[in-house]
């Protein structure tokens, strides 16, 4: 019995260990994503984060789920070598088609400028269903780094509009080197 705890004890002090990927960062409930730089803020316009952000699948990928008045937004950053499904545009769609009904379809995609001054490349699609929105999806691309907004619930697209304008698109791609003081 000794013998296999000590393997035990021995391969899995050999395994490599992973830091956690998200920080917390000064006192208002904001968590920075170190891979990333971006900053996954407690409140953005008028919806809340429901919980603390989490990792996707163990990697390098990260999100958060906000939400206001029954309309539920999830904010996920893919990196470039990201094996996920929503890392690309088509999974994305795919995951935004399911999530508006399975009759929506999408009724309108086009070009989207964030005002952020950054080199970054974003698309809307919304999806409706019986004349009624059923999701809205931005997808936005800053090499190596691709951000996924899937919103469902939401009736109001200014509303919409205004949370993704106001998320943190200027931290995307940031140094986050100050995290391990260098």
């Amino acid at each position: 019995m000794m013998i296999r705890l000590t393997a035990a004890w021995l391969l899995a002090a050999s395994l490599p260990c992973m830091a956690d990927p998200l920080h917390a960062v000064g006192d208002d409930g904001t968590y920075r994503h170190e891979d990333s730089g971006w900053l996954f803020r407690a409140q953005v316009a008028d919806f809340e984060r429901v919980g603390s952000p989490y990792t996707i699948d163990g990697n390098a990928d990260a999100g958060a789920h906000y939400q206001h008045e029954g309309v539920l937004i999830v904010v996920d950053v893919f990196a470039r070598e990201s094996f996920a499904n929503d890392a690309t545009v088509d999974g994305a769609k795919r995951t935004a088609a399911k999530a508006a009904g399975e009759a929506a379809r999408a009724t309108a995609e086009e070009a989207v400028s964030l005002g952020s001054g950054a080199d970054i490349h974003a698309i809307r699609v919304v999806y409706t269903l019986a004349d009624k929105t059923g999701a809205f999806l931005y997808f936005a691309e800053k090499k190596p780094w691709t951000v996924k907004i899937l919103v469902t619930g939401a009736q109001d697209a200014g509303a919409v509009d205004a949370f993704v304008r106001a998320l943190p698109w200027q931290t995307l791609g940031a140094d986050t080197s100050d995290l391990h003081g260098s």
